[in-house]
């Protein structure tokens, strides 16, 4: 009695589920003449995307046609806003040089998608014989007698495969580990170590102006990064504080509040929004109506506005550790070093060092006043940034007030300022008129 062989599969790892993995696993499901094991390892604890929308071309709609989901494509996507393509414009041309040369829109057109909506697309079109590993990040791999794999993983845990793909980012560890152990003899090894670490060593970053943006700024650099990243915060003034009364998050700040994962204490602090429609423009050179110009919708987490200090203590609280903040610390200037890194001055003539200069510092900025003082003019004209250096008044002036509730309910008890959030768009300055 003779009993049948059993053909092992075929196994297929795939190093990262951002886009370049999940794309890959759905067309090898799709197109591969045998059954084949696919096995995707993501470092995160979900499939997630960085960045917020995504533009595809005519090719890559083609793919899409081929993997069977442009349907779906098709129905989130947004068509281009004129049908004559991508215009390029040579940078070494002071003026003019704008058609250098046109890429047409051709067959499906280019169109541009929320990132998330096609991770979930693509998520949804994984084959069965597919598991995604969360949780896993690869440390290094190396090849067995047998020509399999043996894969690391930071946890300690190992797995073998028979083909091992990376796409696993900037910080590759499927480069790094083919780089180091490469066959010398069939490569220079002179001619790639740079390509082996995508990071700088012993990086520090510093931020001028713990405003609302520096903060935010230090908070995600503290939660994203994969290394351990010096982070110096300089404050001109002696605490940090929040100029202005309330905020306003729209539905796409509120996602990456959730990112960063201080959305519970946000929520708990935030005031949603009086109504579901979003807030209502009015065109101000119409006497009568001219409410409903347009509205702009409220979706998702939906429109909140909160107490600035309220949110500027939340950030505070989530600064990673690797975080200082230092105060009475006013940017004069700073300047480039040998070495590459830069050399700051302050008004109380201290001086600091860092690898990376990012300025939150606000409309009297010092980074973008050195900046431009001190670029190359090779690469762009002096004249045209100079009005940029310092900040001057534009001649206009901008009123705010507050009206009590019950004396404009005398005048206009049915006011439309009682139903919702109006902004009035002003076509020109104000006249005197009333």
């Amino acid at each position: 009695m003779s009993s049948l062989s059993v053909t092992p599969k075929f196994r297929v790892a795939i190093c990262g589920a951002g886009i370049g993995g999940l794309v890959l696993a759905v067309t090898i499901g799709k197109f591969a003449e045998r059954n084949i094991q696919i096995d995707v390892y993501e470092a995160y604890d979900a499939i997630t995307t960085v960045g917020a929308a995504i533009s595809s071309g005519a090719h890559e709609i083609e793919i899409m046609q081929e993997l069977g989901m442009y349907e779906e494509f098709s129905r989130l996507s947004k068509p281009p806003s004129s049908s004559d393509g991508l215009q390029y414009r040579k940078s070494d041309i002071p003026e003019g040089g704008f058609k250098w040369f046109y890429i047409p829109v051709q067959q499906y057109g280019r169109s541009s998608m929320k990132r998330q909506d096609l991770v979930d697309i693509l998520k949804g079109h994984l084959p069965a014989s597919c598991t995604v590993h969360f949780n896993k990040r690869l440390t290094a791999y190396d090849k067995q007698s047998t020509g399999s794999l043996t894969l690391r993983f930071a946890d300690d845990s190992v797995a073998t495969t028979d083909v091992l793909i990376g796409a696993d980012g900037i910080r590759s560890s499927v480069r790094k580990t083919l780089f180091e152990t490469i066959d010398r003899d069939l490569i220079d090894s002179s001619k790639i170590p740079h390509y082996t670490d995508a990071s700088w060593t012993d990086l520090e970053f510093l931020c001028s102006g713990a405003g609302v943006g520096g903060l935010v700024l230090a908070v995600t650099i503290g939660r994203f990064a994969e290394r351990d990243i010096q982070i110096d915060v300089y404050e001109a003034h002696d605490a940090i504080t929040a100029v202005g009364a309330g905020i306003v998050t729209s539905p796409r700040e509120a996602e990456i509040i959730q990112e960063l994962g201080i959305y519970e204490e946000y929520s708990r602090v935030s005031k949603p929004p009086s109504a579901i429609h979003g807030p209502q423009y009015r065109k101000s050179d119409i006497p009568e109506g001219g409410f409903k110009w347009f509205q702009t919708p409220v979706q998702q987490h939906k429109r909140s506005s909160m107490k600035r200090q309220d949110f500027v203590d939340i950030l505070k609280q989530h600064l990673p550790a690797s975080c200082t903040v230092h105060f009475n610390k006013r940017l004069t200037t700073y300047d480039k070093q040998s070495t590459g890194s830069l050399a700051l001055h302050f008004a109380d003539d201290s001086t600091a060092t860092t690898d990376v200069l990012i300025g939150a510092d606000g409309i009297r900025s010092s980074v973008r006043k050195t900046l431009f003082e001190t670029i190359d003019r090779g690469l762009v004209d002096s004249s045209k940034i100079t009005h940029y250096i310092n900040a001057s008044w534009t001649g206009k002036f901008v009123y705010r007030t507050l009206i009590p509730a019950e004396r404009l309910s005398k005048i206009d008890p049915n006011h439309i300022a009682f139903n919702g959030f109006v902004l009035v768009s002003l076509e020109s300055s104000h006249d005197g008129q009333e």
